[in-house]
């Protein structure tokens, strides 16, 4: 790997195994409004412009409306982040390996790629995953092990117990530690109005089908097989690590002109040393699942 990637690690905030789906839903449009602003695809922060935008009344003056572009913008990005109840509430209860977001002029010529990372192999559901009688310790494990010139950091206070999470607070916590702690890989110059795109990498039985304003069906995500990760030199790359994995490199090979996934339970039961039975269990229900493949959000849209 002979770029440098931004690596930020999460995991070490929170204990990623007492998050429900709709949880890392939350942390992860919180996350993209803070990208939004901060590689200036946006001119002020999100919930302003969101709630301006959606406030209008046909009295109002026409001089404060909101531009077309900008009403355009706000209904595909709120498109968006309600189709990502699907993503991470799907009738497989797994959550998505990767997310991609790209900034470009298209998805051969990205600008910038955010890849979120999670935990396939963590169960999910929107019921409640706290167990009282649960004495998991906080996950406070610190990082190491990665590969390549990575910029990383374990600051912070860890938030996890058995109990239910206070998902505002861990919200904040990342919030301050991508302010804090990253402040330099947000703040070069990037052109504004750029495309954006997202992808997910999921299992291949995920139904990504939400329902519309009418409450009909609609495919949002479109499965693509041969769909790729492709890098320009100047491409910037951050990885967002939501995992308490500390070898993400042995997923994720970033070449000089792609980034290539290796399948993450293969690769997690290797280095973790499973017991023979377990990995011949995941080995099963990983074939029952079969493979992990891309789905294309449907929309593409510009900043403004």
């Amino acid at each position: 790997m002979n770029r440098d990637i931004n690596l930020i690690e999460l995991s070490d905030l929170f204990n990623p195994e007492f998050l429900t789906g709709d949880e890392y839903q939350y942390i992860f449009i919180e996350i993209i409004k803070y990208l939004l602003f901060q590689r200036k695809q946006i001119d002020k922060p999100f919930n302003e412009i969101f709630k301006n935008t959606w406030i209008t009344t046909p009295s109002q003056n026409n001089s404060n409306k909101p531009s077309f572009k900008t009403q355009k913008f706000i209904e595909a990005i709120n498109t968006l982040f309600n189709s990502l109840e699907v993503v991470f509430t799907n009738n497989s209860n797994k959550l998505p390996l990767l997310i991609s977001f790209n900034l470009g002029s298209s998805p051969l010529n990205p600008k910038e790629i955010y890849l979120f990372f999670y935990d396939q192999s963590i169960s999910i559901n929107n019921n409640n995953n706290y167990n009282s009688n649960n004495n998991n310790n906080n996950n406070n494990s610190s990082r190491s092990g990665s590969n390549g010139n990575t910029s990383t950091s374990s600051s912070g206070s860890s938030i996890g117990s058995p109990k239910r999470h206070n998902i505002a607070e861990i919200s904040r916590q990342i919030m301050k530690r991508l302010i804090i702690d990253y402040s330099d890989k947000f703040i070069d110059d990037i052109q504004s109005g750029l495309k954006m795109y997202f992808s997910i990498y999921t299992s291949r039985s995920a139904q990504l089908i939400s329902k519309n304003d009418n409450d009909e069906d609609e495919e949002c995500y479109i499965p693509n097989q041969d769909f790729q990760l492709k890098l320009q030199k100047s491409t910037k790359v951050t990885i967002f690590n939501f995992t308490s994995h500390p070898y993400i490199f042995n997923f994720l090979d970033i070449q000089s002109t792609k980034i290539i996934i290796h399948n993450f339970n293969e690769n997690n039961q290797n280095n973790n040393n499973s017991n023979n039975n377990t990995i011949d269990q995941e080995k099963e229900e990983e074939e029952e699942e079969g493979d992990n493949i891309w789905f294309q959000f449907s929309e593409t849209f510009s900043g403004i």
